[in-house]
């Protein structure tokens, strides 16, 4: 999940800002993210145990979000978002 919007005029940026995200937002990207990985980890799918790994440490970060990021608000837990892992 990102905040950050940059606008280019060709090569050129002419606007770099950060909008504000509530924690509906926030809650509904996470568990849209969540509900798209149940597919990776289904028991007929073929990973190797590196791969599930990783996939299961991206969904335990999800889920632990709320908690563990440095910060009180929305936006200081967006900025903490984990980042999707390639498979």
């Amino acid at each position: 999940m990102n905040r950050r919007k940059i606008v280019y005029d060709g090569e050129d940026i002419i606007s770099d800002t950060y909008h504000d995200v509530s924690w509906e937002v926030l809650r509904r990207a996470r568990d849209g993210d969540l509900v798209q990985s149940d597919a990776w980890v289904i028991g007929d799918r073929p990973h190797t145990d590196e791969v599930k790994t990783v996939i299961l440490q991206y969904r335990q970060l999800l889920r632990d979000l709320p908690n563990t990021y440095s910060g009180e608000t929305a936006n200081e837990a967006c900025d903490n978002y984990p980042p999707k892992p390639v498979i």
